[in-house]
């Protein structure tokens, strides 16, 4: 415990340090480390006597928070390049793309819309509602699990083309709707999560865009845009737990603090129902992929469980659950360096170029920012969002080659 708390307080030193020095708190590492280190630090302070943790959980802890460090050092030190693409021409192109992204925006609309309207016709609400929507998600249509990430997308992608191009009342309109919309459908949801999914990648490209090589002023006033979207996140996240748990109101900074519980109490579910059961290195790799578990579903070929706590308990592991027992604690750690290249590999094309890499990387950062919760690295929010810059590169290219035909 010691040396895992030690590593803790190092390592967020170390980054909150760098996110200061280069006014950047969306790179990967400010990510990662900050939630998953506070995490650990809070156990220490109000559940460690209640809830002890094994050695052997403590240990997959700093493999995996070490690797992940590594990976995006290495790739900082020795593997990142200077760009030859001229960012100009790029972002010219990025300008003229248009087709795509309304139609992405329009479907998300129109799912999320049907999402909210089926859900205040279910006549379920509260602990009830989310129970049943994490138990049977398979029940639920298109719109309401995924529906949100569609609006989402085209929100970012009107963010972006509005700060590198000029704001207009449209796009506005356009993005305020995306997000709003979004943050609507996870109150119904009750999905205090999926608030993250609408928040950090707004919060992604202000940062890039605006903060970044600002002056020391402008970062100060963009600041503050985050503070105050820092409390409103904290109403709605006030919100949906008084609605799911009818909680009366205790002390922010205590045990019994939800928010606290959720990002300090993952490895003792991770201990108790992972590690301590032996369940290391037993799903041969499944569960790291979640559109490979998909088709193996599909197809019949069945997929090994990888949820153990009952209903009603604790049971949320953090990211560490599925490489954990997909491959073992050595697993764990090419897992989590291969995961720190990649992210390092997209930040840095997206600082670049503020096109196409920003688009995916505003929307992986929130799979980097949840570790502290879950896997969510290679879930498939993260391939919808691959396709979606995948069919805006190909607009581009069509629009490259039909110069004065479109």
């Amino acid at each position: 415990m010691e040396t895992a708390l030690i590593l803790s307080y190092l390592m967020l030193i170390y980054v909150l340090c760098r996110a200061f020095f280069y006014k950047d708190v969306v790179q990967p590492l400010v990510l990662f480390v900050v939630p998953v280190t506070l995490g650990l630090i809070l156990y220490s302070v109000y559940f460690q006597n209640r809830w002890p943790v094994s050695d052997a959980a403590f240990k997959a802890y700093d493999v995996g928070l070490v690797s992940f460090v590594l990976g995006v050092s290495l790739y900082h030190m020795i593997g990142r390049q200077k760009y030859n693409v001229n960012q100009l021409d790029e972002m010219e192109w990025f300008k003229q793309v248009r087709v795509v992204p309304a139609l992405v925006y329009l479907f998300g609309v129109w799912q999320t819309i049907s999402a909210i309207r089926y859900l205040k016709n279910m006549g379920m609400f509260g602990s009830d509602l989310r129970d049943y929507f994490v138990t049977h998600p398979d029940d639920f249509p298109f719109g309401v699990v995924y529906g949100k990430c569609f609006l989402i997308f085209g929100g970012v992608f009107f963010l972006i083309k509005s700060f590198e191009d000029r704001w207009t009342v449209t796009r506005a309109l356009v993005v305020f709707s995306a997000f709003a919309l979004s943050i609507t459908v996870s109150l119904y949801t009750q999905a205090r999560t999926d608030v993250m999914m609408s928040v950090i990648p707004l919060i992604v490209v202000v940062s890039v865009c605006r903060v970044k090589d600002a002056k020391l002023s402008v970062a100060g006033i963009y600041g503050l845009f985050v503070i105050g979207l820092s409390y409103a996140v904290k109403y709605v996240l006030d919100f949906i737990e008084k609605s799911r748990f009818e909680t009366q109101q205790v002390e922010f900074f205590s045990a019994g603090n939800q928010m606290f519980q959720y990002i300090g109490l993952p490895i003792t579910a991770f201990d108790q129902w992972i590690v301590q059961p032996g369940r290391e290195a037993t799903t041969n790799g499944w569960g790291m992929i979640e559109f490979v578990d998909k088709v193996a579903r599909m197809i019949d070929i069945k997929v090994p469980q990888t949820s153990f706590a009952p209903l009603g308990t604790f049971n949320v592991y953090s990211y560490l659950r599925d490489p954990y027992m997909a491959w073992g604690t050595l697993g764990l750690s090419v897992v989590m360096i291969l995961a720190g290249i990649l992210a390092a590999i997209i930040y840095y094309r997206a600082y670049a170029f503020k096109s196409y890499a920003l688009i995916f990387y505003a929307v992986f950062a929130n799979s980097i920012f949840m570790s502290f919760f879950s896997w969510q690295m290679a879930n498939m929010v993260n391939v919808y969002a691959l396709v979606f810059v995948g069919l805006i590169w190909f607009e581009n290219k069509v629009r490259e080659n039909n110069v004065g035909k479109i």
